[in-house]
């Protein structure tokens, strides 16, 4: 739609389908290995759980009380996807930006 609208609306369409055209090859595979390094945390995590949990049982003792274990994964997870829902909104809110009508004496 901006590319039928004025020059200024054309030119912004263009640049950003360059920017599409530039970003988004190297943004998938960089958002794509997101999913494989956390998979990675939770298994490091998992051994660590079962290793105390295998050491208490050889002790003969309860199972040690620990912070829930996947707490910081799930926070970090947590941070990722609004990161990335941040990401991939810019673009959005760029365009909204540019089409809203601004004065100079409101900002």
């Amino acid at each position: 739609m901006l590319g039928k609208g004025p020059t200024a609306h054309r030119q912004l369409s263009e640049l950003d389908g360059i920017f599409e055209n530039v970003l988004h090859p190297r943004e998938s595979r960089l958002l794509g290995q997101i999913p494989t390094q956390f998979e990675k945390r939770f298994v490091k995590l998992l051994k660590q759980h079962m290793k105390a949990l295998q050491e208490a049982a050889d002790a003969d003792e309860p199972a040690p009380r620990t912070t829930p274990w996947l707490a910081p994964l799930r926070e970090a997870m947590r941070d990722a996807l609004l990161a990335e829902l941040d990401l991939r909104l810019q673009p959005v809110l760029g365009l909204i930006e540019a089409l809203t009508p601004h004065t100079t004496q409101q900002q």
